[in-house]
C-alpha cells in the first residue's frame, strides 16, 4: 500500500530515475477478530485449615539465618514471606534484616460453579481481554460473543469487530530494485 520507491518519469512516461526513501504510513483496518473461552465447572476450591508455621529470618551480610523450633509438615501449603532491611536513617541502610515466613496448610476440595457464577467469570475474562485489545490502542467497534453453560463445560465464542492498525514493514533491496534507464536515441548520442 505504501511503498519506498519514488520512480520519475519525464515528458512522454519516460523513465527518469529512481530514489528509495523512508515510506512512513499509518494503515488502519476493520478487522473481525474470533473470540472463544472455555473452562470447567467443576474446579478445586482451595480451604485454609488454620495451621500455619512462622519461620523467622536475620540476614547478615547476604546470610541468612533461619530461626525456627519445631515445624509441621503439610502435604499442601501456601508460602507468604517478608523482609525488612533495617536502616539509620531514610536513605542510610545496614547489612542487616529480619524478615518472616509463614507457611499456611491448605486442603483443596471440588467444587462446582453455579451458572450465574460461571457466566460471570465469562463475561470477565472477555472483559479483560477487550480491556487488553484497549490498552493496545485497539479500537473496539462491536462484539457478538454468546455465553452458554452445558453440564460439564462454560463456553464463550463469538467475534469482536475491532478497527486497528494493519501492516508490515518490509525492507527493500535497492539491488534486486535498481532499473537501467532504457536507451533512447536522445540519450544515447549524449553518452558518446
Amino acid at each position: 500500500m505504501v511503498s519506498g520507491i519514488l520512480d520519475t518519469y519525464g515528458d512522454n512516461e519516460t523513465f527518469i530515475s529512481r530514489r528509495f526513501v523512508q515510506a512512513d504510513a499509518d494503515i488502519y483496518a476493520d478487522v473481525v477478530m474470533e473470540y472463544k473461552d472455555e473452562f470447567e465447572l467443576v474446579h478445586p476450591d482451595k480451604k485454609y485449615t488454620g495451621e500455619k508455621n512462622n519461620i523467622y529470618t536475620v540476614s547478615i551480610f547476604g546470610k541468612k539465618i533461619y530461626l525456627s523450633l519445631f515445624q509441621k509438615k503439610f502435604k499442601r501449603s501456601d508460602v507468604v514471606t517478608t523482609d525488612k532491611q533495617m536502616s539509620i536513617t531514610d536513605n542510610y541502610y545496614l547489612p542487616l534484616s529480619t524478615g518472616k515466613i509463614t507457611v499456611r496448610e491448605y486442603v483443596t476440595n471440588e467444587a462446582v460453579y453455579s451458572e450465574e457464577e460461571a457466566m460471570g467469570i465469562a463475561e470477565n475474562n472477555l472483559d479483560i481481554f477487550i480491556k487488553n485489545l484497549q490498552e493496545k490502542g485497539i479500537q473496539i467497534i462491536e462484539k457478538n460473543v454468546t455465553i452458554a453453560c452445558d453440564e460439564k463445560f462454560c463456553r464463550a465464542s463469538g467475534t469482536i469487530k475491532v478497527n486497528r492498525q494493519i501492516g508490515d514493514v518490509r525492507y527493500i533491496d535497492e539491488e534486486a530494485n535498481k532499473m537501467e534507464i532504457p536507451q533512447t536515441e536522445e540519450n544515447s548520442d549524449e553518452s558518446e
